[in-house]
């Protein structure tokens, strides 16, 4: 599997955690 991928492979929660800390630091920058 390519990275990108796997990446969607992860639980929902783990995607959502880290969603959540992407538009964070955005919003931060």
């Amino acid at each position: 599997l390519k990275e990108s991928e796997w990446r969607w492979k992860k639980q929902p929660d783990e995607l959502a955690t880290e969603l959540w800390q992407l538009v964070r630091n955005f919003n931060l920058s």
